[in-house]
């Protein structure tokens, strides 16, 4: 499935979930370790190992207790650590992400769905 990606210039309203992120660069374009936090009245934490690929990213789950070792034994440099929010939309069959980092909001959603195009159309920059 073919994504289009789409600058805004703030977050529109009507996202079902949103969560925080931490990602640290263990090997670059190979391995990354996250703590993801959801947003929200009863935030819950999860730690994970993040393996991008061509046709797929895969997680697995870590335990707090290797997350917090692996920060204490590796001197991440600041290059290598990254802070994003992600918030998710539904638009018929389809979620469309909505991702801030620093100043830059990009929405990626199926090129084919034209529903959420529009919507997010007003909210480009």
């Amino acid at each position: 499935m073919k994504e289009l990606t789409m600058h805004l210039k703030n977050i529109p309203p009507g996202y079902y979930a949103g969560m925080s992120e931490v990602i640290y660069c263990i090997s670059p374009e190979k391995v990354y370790m996250v703590r993801q936090q959801s947003l929200g009245e009863m935030p819950m934490i999860k730690y994970l190992f993040r393996l991008p690929t061509i046709r797929k990213v895969y997680e697995g789950l870590i335990t707090e207790e290797l997350y917090e070792g692996i920060l204490r034994d590796i001197p991440f440099a600041t290059g290598d650590v990254k802070c994003q929010k992600i918030f998710e939309y539904l638009y018929g069959k389809d979620t469309v992400r909505v991702i801030t980092e620093d100043e830059d909001i990009v929405a990626i959603g199926p090129e084919e769905n034209k529903e959420w195009q529009y919507e997010f159309q007003k909210y480009h920059v």
